[in-house]
């Protein structure tokens, strides 16, 4: 990982024994190269009551307005095989 980060192994052992802080960036690298989002990498979820919750809430009203534009699409699909204006 340490040269994954551009770091040197001596520089990485120092991070991970908390001698030494990350700064945002190399934060924010570690999680790319982690393939994990920086907010999980920091558990954000536990600094900011009700943090899932909202964003929960977020994905289900994503969800929703998707199920209404599907119904729509369907409606007008079926409106235009039913008039025969396809093809």
């Amino acid at each position: 990982m340490a040269g994954r980060v551009h770091l040197s192994l001596k520089a990485w052992q120092k991070i991970e024994n908390g001698t030494t802080r990350l700064d945002l960036d190399r934060l924010d690298r570690i999680s790319a190269i982690s393939e994990i989002y920086l907010f999980e990498l920091l558990q954000i979820e536990d600094m900011i009551p009700g943090f899932v919750e909202a964003q929960n809430a977020i994905y289900d009203e994503m969800i929703a307005d998707k199920g209404k534009e599907i119904a729509f699409l369907r409606s007008v699909l079926n409106k235009t095989i039913v008039d025969g204006k396809i093809g």
